[in-house]
């Protein structure tokens, strides 16, 4: 559900990156704008989409009330892990890129 929120955002932040990468002064920010946010929806979106993955394979064995908010909150908890690992990741990926590159 969070993503119906996520992936506008994600087009506009890449929209704005491929503006920036059209002007030479901001180059650098344009592929670290591109690159981070792609990483961090990509991230999310697996990582969100394996809890509820697991979460109804647990709860086919398991019937709880508790279960199902418990999956839930799993969900939202990982979208945020998901980002935090994918902003790390995109960040030492276009850093590596960037040294390669020398712009």
């Amino acid at each position: 559900m969070p993503f119906f929120f996520i992936v506008p955002v994600w087009l506009f932040v890449v929209v704005l990156g491929l503006v920036l990468l059209f002007l030479p002064p901001y180059r650098r920010v344009g592929l670290y704008v591109v690159i981070v946010s792609t990483a961090a929806t990509l991230a999310s979106f697996v990582l969100s989409t394996a809890v509820l993955y697991v979460g109804v394979k647990i709860g086919a064995q398991l019937t709880s009330i508790w279960l199902g908010l418990a999956v839930v909150g799993s969900y939202v908890v990982s979208i945020g892990i998901g980002a935090v690992l994918g902003v790390t990741a995109g960040f030492a990926l276009t850093r590596k890129l960037l040294h390669r590159l020398s712009w």
